[in-house]
Formats: structure tokens, sequence, C-alpha cells
């Protein structure tokens, strides 16, 4: 290690050639000539054995420059540093290395090592002399920093002059002159501030290949990150490399580069930085516009460009899937960046260059977007590119195409953006995109946005299986893919890539069967613009929703697969033809301008819009469904439907108007039908003339079945004076199929339905019955009994112990008291009948205490009772609370002969949640609406039962007892659900007389004795008869609509039974019960009770 001041070996040897010549100057006089020329020879040969100078480690801080001709190979060790007051802290000017080492990872407290340069003009951090083989190597900080703020006069924090003060700075510089050989490589800290300055400028040829792969940070006008020259090798951008300054940019590429041009880390401008007093300054609007590419290449490029992102993860096995010889893991996505009217990336110059092919492993594109280029504008009245190639002067060729699996964007606000710029004196032939191309206008006004623009002409294949989108305003022009500079044949195809087919079949395997996957994969937004070639555009999977213009030439749209076009196309002058096939559909205008044009419809495919200047076009429907997509009439040369085609009419029902059809010539072959699309739930009945034509062949029929035609509406189609005539009627409910429960409601369901665009929507595309009583069944109140159901099992539940005589204790004497304690729960269910299905469940805390006459027990109880009551699966959902109050006798037990008697009453609160769910056009929606009322619960029950003691430890007891309940509820009115889901329903009251007949078997697994209760089982069954009384009806209306009344199914008898365990002492029982049953209409029911009780 030399320690910085001291004199490294050669020095000393270079001294004495100096001193030779003074120590032999009068002996060479004196000896002639001769002795001279041998006095230099061995001065010569002195020199050349004299040592290399010695390498440099700047282990500790120093201010002395440092030159490799000197100091050898130089390294700045971690923690220290090398700072200078003005000039070069370090010069390469021999053939040496620099090294500036990281700090030790595994030591906090160790600093990477450090270079500073001055404060004025020419600072560099390292200085590369043209001419010398070396390499440069920063893991460290080399910082090229001035004490300088801006003025800011109206302190608005946005800098009014320039942005620093000093000139030509940088962190490594390679003088101009010649060439230099090897590697720069940066994986530290490069900062600077200057103006004309740079992070990395090598003004020379390098051939080797520089690598950023550490952060770099520029503030100054005019200044760069990165600006290179030719290179032999790659450049390749990994870290982070940003500017700021009017006229900066972030990497500039004046030169040629042998091998590929890789950004793979950020690369961009900023708008703002901080000073060191933590302060911010913005860039001010008018810096901003002066159009600086935050990326520019304007030399030729042999391996190509790519703005590159880790492969997918296609192989678990393998961590290096693109070959690139880095961890998959450790590569970063590469992302360039301009604010202003500069676009982020611009390749061209003035001189014609070529952009090679990217190696095979990255598609063999000319350049490849895998990361993101976006060009944002921030204020107004500014443009936006993310992409621009040529139109700087000289020609560009890409033969390897473009492709696109990242981003291009661009954004203004109220301007212009494009995303993809071609100019003339481009040769580009190919674009690629499974990425996104986008432009967009952020404000309304007279702007513009193109997602590609291509002004050369030569751009002729475009495949599409991402997105390309422009949007804006109304009154912007809004391209996505604009070629009218082509006078070759354009083709522009959209379809799923390999990845994105097997995306699909991994979801719909998850999927229920008959459900599909709607994910749109790929789309195309905005217009389409073509030249005057023979253009075709093509789609078999996606979207395009915009307008087609096809220039000169015979142009063709073809439709196939699942495209979905939603917009205009506009034919040229040439021949014009549309084929949609497989499950296309279009939905819009397409405009033959008056040519001889054709469509063609085949297999499932759908037209649903209007024919423009169609008067000489022919219209054949092979397979599908035709027509128009409102109230519209428009004029075809000829229209033939086909055996397995559809002519579908548009009905409106609000105006009682239809769309018209005007041909010359109409062909409906054997097995075409007719169809409707009808927009009202109302109104839509009638008669309407849906075609006209000079001649009409064939006797179409009317398909209520068809897709196009709305479940709830059913037709007829007639033939007469060449028109074509269809009525419509909307079906009974007879004919749709509704239970009764649906049937009462659903004339008030449809009529209030109109009420809400949403709901009637709905009812609109509902093509089948099951569907349709599902959504009627959501729009009726509660009126199956659930609640009755619930209210009475929960009641016959707690009743239950003084039913049962086994909590009677014979050592309780007249005036004393027992008492108990149960909680319940239960679980029941009916199916759907004329009525809607329902399940209930709750449980509840019960409690009682009876005192010992004369006349027997006499006593009270209480019961706190939690229940829910779910409708129609689930989609009314109401929560009871019941209490329960009843006073009760019953015999004192001894005898054979046991009998009670009961009353009871129960408040009821009632809280219904009330949902609907639909789908309208395709899209799901949900309302709730909400109801609370209350209601009365009362009660009467009488029964006996016989103990036939079959032995001491087995007893036979019949039963029979009758059981009467009376359920009034309050009225009550929905909310939240609006008037086409809001009900209100009148009081209502049900009532039930039962008769209860059962057997009971109890086997005790020791002797009885009136001391102890022995461990016993018992088990009963039997069978509840309704003897009289039924469910209320429901009457019940939408907002201020007519009333509907829903008569309910009658109650239904059960098989019961119930298995218990209980055990005891003289003074206290114990119980576990539980009980099931079954009735016709249900699956079975169960309960459960854990009681207590206790003598006192």
């Amino acid at each position: 290690m030399t320690v910085p001041g001291s004199n490294p070996p050669r020095v000393a040897a270079i001294r004495g050639l100096f001193i030779a010549p003074a120590i032999f100057k009068d002996y060479a006089m004196k000896s002639g000539r001769l002795f001279g020329t041998i006095c230099l020879s061995s001065l010569i040969v002195a020199l050349a054995q004299a040592p290399a100078a010695a390498d440099t480690t700047v282990s500790a801080d120093s201010s002395t420059p440092l030159k490799t001709s000197s100091a050898g190979d130089i390294t700045i060790a971690k923690d220290a540093e090398l700072a200078v007051a003005s000039g070069a802290a370090i010069t390469v000017d021999s053939d040496n290395e620099v090294t500036i080492e990281d700090d030790d990872s595994d030591d906090s407290d160790d600093e990477p090592g450090q270079v500073t340069a001055g404060e004025g003009d020419g600072a560099a951090g390292i200085l590369v002399e043209p001419g010398v083989t070396t390499t440069i190597s920063n893991s460290g900080t080399i910082s090229v920093l001035e004490d300088f703020e801006p003025e800011d006069e109206d302190a608005n924090g946005i800098a009014d002059g320039a942005l620093a003060s000093a000139s030509d700075r940088y962190g490594i510089h390679v003088a101009a002159g010649g060439a230099i050989t090897g590697t720069i490589e940066n994986m530290g800290t490069i900062t600077v501030e200057g103006l004309n300055s740079g992070g990395i400028v090598i003004d020379s040829t390098l051939d080797g290949s520089l690598v950023q792969d550490g952060t770099i940070r520029v503030v100054g006008d005019d200044s760069v990150g990165v600006r290179v020259a030719d290179v032999t090798g790659d450049v390749v951008m990994e870290g982070t490399t940003t500017v700021t300054g009017a006229g900066a940019s972030a990497l500039d590429i004046t030169g040629d580069v042998g091998g590929t041009v890789r950004l793979q880390g950020i690369v961009g401008q900023t708008t703002s930085f901080t000073y060191d007093d933590d302060s911010t300054v913005y860039v001010s609007r008018f810096d901003l516009r002066l159009g600086a590419p935050a990326v520019s290449i304007a030399g030729n490029v042999d391996g190509g460009i790519v703005v590159a992102a880790p492969p997918a993860d296609d192989d678990e096995d393998n961590d290096d899937e693109d070959g690139d010889g880095i961890d998959d893991s450790e590569e970063g996505t590469g992302s360039v960046y301009s604010f202003g009217n500069g676009p982020a990336m611009q390749i061209g110059g003035d001189e014609d260059i070529t952009i090679g092919a990217l190696p095979a492993s990255d598609g063999s594109y000319s350049l490849l977007i895998e990361g993101s280029v976006t060009g944002t504008a921030n204020y107004s009245s500014t443009d936006a590119f993310g992409i621009v190639i040529g139109g700087q002067g000289g020609t560009v060729e890409l033969p390897g195409g473009i492709g696109v699996t990242g981003t291009v964007a661009a954004v203004t606000q109220d301007s212009a953006a494009t995303a993809l710029l071609i100019n003339e004196g481009v040769t580009v032939g190919t674009l690629y995109n499974s990425g996104t191309i986008k432009a967009t206008i952020n404000s309304q006004g007279e702007g513009a946005a193109y997602g590609i623009l291509d002004l050369s002409g030569t751009l002729t294949t475009i495949e599409n299986t991402g997105f390309i989108t422009a949007t804006g305003s109304s009154t912007d022009v809004v391209n996505a893919i604009n070629l009218s500079a082509a006078t070759d044949d354009v083709t522009i195809t959209q379809y799923m890539n390999d990845a994105d087919i097997a995306t699909r079949e991994e979801i719909e395997a998850d999927l229920d069967e008959g459900e599909t996957d709607t994910t749109v994969y790929t789309a195309i937004t905005g217009n389409i613009v073509t030249g005057s070639g023979d253009d075709t555009l093509a789609a078999n999977a996606g979207w395009i929703v915009g307008n087609t213009i096809f220039n000169d030439g015979d142009d063709s749209l073809l439709l196939s697969g699942e495209a979905y076009y939603k917009g205009k196309v506009y034919f040229g002058d040439g021949a014009a033809l549309a084929a949609l096939s497989g499950e296309a559909a279009f939905v819009g205008t397409l405009d033959f301008a008056g040519l001889a044009g054709s469509l063609t419809l085949a297999d499932d495919a759908t037209f649903l819009g209007t024919i423009a200047n169609g008067d000489a076009s022919s219209i054949v429907v092979n397979g599908g469904t035709f027509g128009a997509d409102g109230v519209k009439t428009f004029t075809v040369g000829s229209l033939t439907i086909g055996s397995g085609g559809t002519l579908n009419a548009y009905i409106d029902g609000d105006t009682g108007t239809s769309s018209q059809i005007v041909a010359d010539t109409a062909i409906f072959e054997s097995g075409a039908t007719v169809s409707a699309t009808i927009n009202s739930l109302v109104g839509a009945e009638g008669s309407y003339v849906i075609l006209s034509a000079g001649t009409i062949e064939g006797d179409p029929t009317f398909d209520d079945t068809t897709t196009q035609l709305p479940y709830i509406y059913a037709g007829s189609v007639s033939v007469e004076d060449n028109q074509l005539t269809l009525d419509i009627r909307r079906k009974s409910a007879d004919e749709v199929g509704l239970n009764s429960a649906g049937s009462s409601a659903y004339d008030a369901i449809l009529t209030a339905a109109v009420e809400d665009d949403v709901i009637a929507q709905s009812f609109l595309d509902i093509m089948d019955g099951d569907t349709l009583q599902t959504q009627v069944s959501q729009m009726l109140p509660d009126h199956a009994g659930g609640l009755f159901d619930s209210a009475t099992r929960a009641s016959r539940l707690v009743a239950q112990h003084v039913m049962d005589r086994d909590s009677i204790f014979d050592v309780t004497e007249d005036g004393e008291m027992a008492a108990w304690f149960e909680p319940v729960m239960w679980r029941s269910n009916r199916d759907a009948t004329g009525t809607s299905a329902y399940k209930t469940s709750g449980w509840g805390l019960s409690g009682g205490a009876e005192w010992r006459t004369g006349i027997g027990f006499v006593g009270g109880s209480y019961a706190w009772l939690s229940g829910t009551v779910d409708n129609n699966g689930g989609t009314q959902s109401i929560d009871t609370t019941q209490h329960d109050f009843a006073a009760f006798w019953r015999t004192d037990g001894e005898g054979p002969l046991y009998a009670f008697a009961r009353l009871g009453a129960a408040k009821m609160s009632f809280a219904s949640e009330r949902t609907v769910a639909v789908t309208a056009n395709d899209t799901d929606y949900s309302y709730a609406s909400y109801g609370d009322w209350k209601g009365w619960l009362f009660s009467g029950m009488g029964g006996v039962t016989y103990d036939i003691e079959a032995s001491r430890q087995l007893l036979i007891q019949p039963k029979a007892r009758l059981e009467w309940y009376r359920l009034q509820e309050d009225g009550y009115s929905e909310s939240g659900g609006g008037d086409a889901i809001d009900l209100t329903v009148d009081k209502r009251t049900s009532t039930s007389l039962s008769g209860i007949t059962s057997l009971a078997v109890s086997y005790a697994f020791a002797p009885r004795h009136r001391d102890y209760r022995p461990l016993t089982i018992e088990v009963e069954a039997g069978r509840r008869t309704l003897l009289s009384g039924d469910l209320g009806v429901t009457q019940a209306s939408f907002a201020d609509g007519d009333p509907f009344t829903i008569t309910p199914d009658a109650l239904d008898d059960a098989w019961t039974g119930e298995l218990r365990l209980l055990a005891g002492g003289w003074d206290y029982t114990w119980k576990l019960a539980a009980g099931a049953e079954k009735s016709a209409n249900s699956d079975l029911n169960y309960s459960a009770r854990v009681s207590l009780s206790v003598a006192f």
C-alpha cells in the first residue's frame, strides 16, 4: 500500500535520467560523438529496465489528485475519501485500472469508498484520456456537487433560471480524440450537479462495454445521465439513471453500438430535485417544453434495443430462463420515462442508421419493449410522446420489427399524445403487441391521441394479443392505429396468445359447469385508419371498440371466434367485404359507401346495428342473427336468411315502434327464423312491420326460444303484401311456469320493475323459466310460513318441560317451590312448493318455577328466544326475537295418570333484509331492502300421559295433547331498495290447532327409587296432526302499485320423535334431549334441550 504523498519507486529511476546528463556532460564533449551514442543507448536500456509504478490504494482521506501514469492501478478503499478542490480527482492516462470499493455488507459501520470533485468548471471524479486500455469499476460513490440554489423570485417552488452554475462536470468522463479499450462499470452511486455535464460521458470510442448497474443522479440544464459515442460491445443500463433540467437526457447514444442496448433499470427525467437544505425545487413549464428525450439513440445498434424485464417463471428448476447469464430473480424491469414534450425514447439521428435484431432469445426484434416506456406532459398545451422513431434527418431501418410485451404510453393534458410515432424515412414492416400501447388525453378539448401513428407507410403488419388504446373526449382525434400513409396492403390481426389461452383454461377448470371466463384478454380501443392498399382487419378474440376507416383499395373486415366489435366501419372506393363467424358479434354501423359490398354471417355470429349506404349491398345470414340495434330503418340490396339464420327486430315498447329493413329482395330459406329484442316491460305488445321488400320469398317462422327474445314474451310472424309483420304479446304466468306465489305477484312485479332501468333490463335479459322463477321469488315478501314455523317450534320446545313429569319431586311439599333452567336450539326447513322454500334456526334460554298446591303444581315460565328465517335460499333473511311468558298447571305426579295445561303469550320482533341479485346487460347488480315489524304469539295446550310400569326399570307411556297457536303480525314497509324493490306488507294472522299422539318408552339402568333417579334413557315417537287453522295470506304492494295477494300452502302434519337421557337425586334432575321431526315437504328437522330441575 502506498501512503498518499510518498514517492513510488519509478520516480527515483526517472530522476536518475535527468541527473546522468549533467554528470557526463564534460566527458561526452571530450570523448567525441561515439561516446555520446553509447551513453544514450545505455540510458534507454536503464529506462526500459526501470520498475513499473506500483499500484495505489487510498485507504484514508486524501486531497491529492491521482494519475495512473504515476500511481498505477488505483483503488479507493472503503471508509476512504479522495476529495479534490478542482479538476479531476483521478486521471487515467495509462493502461491501468480504477476501482472504487463498496462498503462491507457484513459491517454496518463501513462506508463505501468516495471520490469527490470540486465545485468549478471542468471538475470530474474520473477523467480517462483516449488511447488507454482500462477497466473502470465504481461500487462506491462519486460526487461532483456544488453549493448553488437556483433563483425562485416568486417563492412558488419553481426554478426561475438555471439549475446549476458550473459547467462541464462529470462523474466519469472519457475525453474525446481517440479510443479506449476496456469496460466501464458503475455499480455504485454517481451524483453530478452542473450545466452541460454528465454522470458517465464517453466522448471517444469504447472498445468494450458500458454497464450502469448503480445509481446516477444528474441535475443541470442540457446535461446527461449517460452519453456514449461508438461502443463496440453492449450498453447496459440496469440501475437507476435520472436527470433533472431543461434539455437534459438520461441516456444519449450518439455513435454506433456493436452489441445490444439493454435498458433493464430506471432511465428517466424528473421534474424536481431536493437541495442540501431539504427544499424541493420544480422544473418550470418552459424548461419542460424544450423537448429533450429521456433516451436518445442516434447511431447503428447491431444487436438491437431492448427495454428488458425478467422472463416469466415457466420452469422452477431453471434460474436463468432467458439465458443471459443473470439469475432471473436478480433482474430488474426497464422503465423509461420523460416529462414534457420530449419523447421518452427517440431512435434516429441526422445520419442513416440500422437497428439490428436482438438475439433469438429476445425474439429477434430490432426493438423490444418488455418493461415500460412512458412520456408524460404535465402541463397543458404540451405534447407527449412515448417512442419516436426517425424524424431527425436520417433514415432508420428496423429489419427485425418491433415487439411490445410491456407498456408504451403517452399522456397529455389537452394536446397531442402519441405512444408510438414512426416518422417518414423509417422502414419497419411488422409490430407485435402482447402488452399495452396507450395514448391518453386527460382533459376535454381538441387534442389528438394516437396509440400507433405510422408516417413512413412501411408498417404493414400488426399483430395484437394485448391492448392498443387511444382515449380522449368526443372532440379529440382518437386513433388507436393510424396507418393512413401506407400504400401497400395492410393486415391488422387480433387474437389470443398461448399464455392467455393457458390462463383461460386454468380459470375455467375451476368454474362450475356451464360457466366461462369472461376476461377480455386483448382489445383495440380507439379508431383504426388504414391506407390505400388492400387492407384487412381480422380478429378472432377480444374487443375492438371504435371506428374503422378503410381508405382506397379492396378492404375486408373479418370477425370470428369470440371477437366483439363496437363502432362504425367505413369502406373506401374498392371492394368491400365483411364476414362474421363463430360467436363473433358486431354492434354499430357498416357503411358500404354505395358499393356492391357484402356481409356474410355464419355459425352463431351476431350483427346488431345499421347498414349505411347499402342500396347495392348483399346480406347473407347462413347462421347467427342479423338485425338492428334500435328503432332504425335502413336499406340493403338483397337479404338472404339461410336455414340456420335469424332476422332480429328491435321493438321499442316506450314508443310502440320497431326497426325496419327495406330490401329489393328478401329470401327466407327453410328453417329461417325471426326473433326480437324488446327494450321495455310495458307497451311492447302489438303488431310491427319489420321488413319491406320488392319481393319476399320463403316462409319464416317466429322463434321465441332464440336468445334475442325475452322469455316473458311470445309472438307470431306473418307475410302480406311483401311486408313481414311481427305480433308480440306477453306470456301469462302459467306460460312462463311460475309457482302459485310468483304467479300471484307476476303482474305487480313487472309493473314495478319499470321504475328501475336495471331491474327492467334484467327481466328482459332472462331467457329461461328457471331464471325467471328465481328472480321473481327474490321480489316476494315473506309468505311461506317460516315465521310461524320458527315461532311455534320455539314455543313448543320450551313448553316441553311442562309436558314431562320427570321434573316433579316427591320431596316437594305444599307451598314449596321447584325451578328449572333449560337452554334450547332448533333447526327446520321446508321445500319450495307453490311457495318459496325456507330454513329456520335458533336458540334460547328458558326457565321457570312452580309451587305445590292442593290441586297440583302451578307455576310460570319465561324464555328468551332468538331465531333466523332464511327464505328462498337465503335471499331474504329475517331475524326474530321472542319473549315467551307462560302460566301452567300440572298434577303432582302421584298415580299413573299425569295431566298438564299451559297458556302462553310471546312478544315478537322481526328484522328483515331481502336481497335481490340481478343481471342486466351481462353485469351483476344487487339490491337490499329492509323491514322491521312486531307481533304477538298466543298459545294454549293441554295433555295427558298414562304410565304403564312393565317393571321397576321399564316404563311405557302413551301420551296425547292438544295445542293451539295464533300469530298476529303487524304490517310494515320496506326501505333501501327503491320503488321497484321495496314492499308495503299488510298485517297477517296465522292459526293452528293440532292434536299430538305419541308413545314413550323409558328404561332405567337401576330400579327407580324416590330418593334418587337412576340413569334413564327414553325414546318417544308420535305424530302431530293439524285439526284446524291455516297460515295467513300475505297482501303486499310495490310503492303505489296495486296490491297482490299470496295464499300460502296448507300447514303440514309431521312425524315427531325425541331421545332423552336423564338422571338425578332426590331433589334435582338433569336431562339431555334431542328431537327430530319430518313432514312431507321438508327434510329432517331437529332440536335439542339441556335442562336442570331443582327442588327447594
